[in-house]
């Protein structure tokens, strides 16, 4: 237990959510509705990216997922986005905020934050785009 308390005095909250050996690096837009955090399982680094009170018609959720569904997509640094079955949140007020046309790149990845949302890819050239009303996913 002890150990759990050390993470979150030094992760924070939203870290431990996705994984105990995450760290909590990324960024949030400045609407606040769209928040992005960099975690490393296993030594492979990924940003989820949380949308909230989204507007678009949402995916069907897969079978295999009873969580959440939708509202999250996930990119690895390489390979396709994919949207992430999820019970948590990544949303933490003390992420920096990504001012619009502003660059993020951290570990492979590169965001661009913009008032239509964020754009975010890998060194393969895959990635997303997400805001409350749409995504895109290529």
């Amino acid at each position: 237990m002890k150990y759990v308390w050390l993470l979150m005095a030094l992760f924070g909250t939203g870290a431990l959510a996705q994984s105990a050996t995450s760290f909590n690096a990324g960024f949030s837009l400045p609407s606040g509705q769209l928040q992005c955090g960099l975690f490393s399982d296993g030594g492979q680094a990924s940003l989820r990216c949380d949308v909230l009170e989204s507007t678009f018609r949402r995916p069907a959720r897969p079978a295999d997922c009873p969580l959440d569904y939708g509202d999250s997509l996930s990119l690895g640094v390489a390979g396709r986005a994919t949207f992430t079955c999820h019970g948590d949140t990544i949303v933490d007020p003390a992420r920096p905020v990504l001012a619009y046309g502003q660059l993020w790149q951290r570990a492979g990845l590169t965001c661009r934050s913009s008032t239509a949302g964020v754009r975010c890819l890998n060194i393969d050239g895959h990635g997303f785009e997400l805001a409350r009303a749409r995504y895109r996913v290529f």
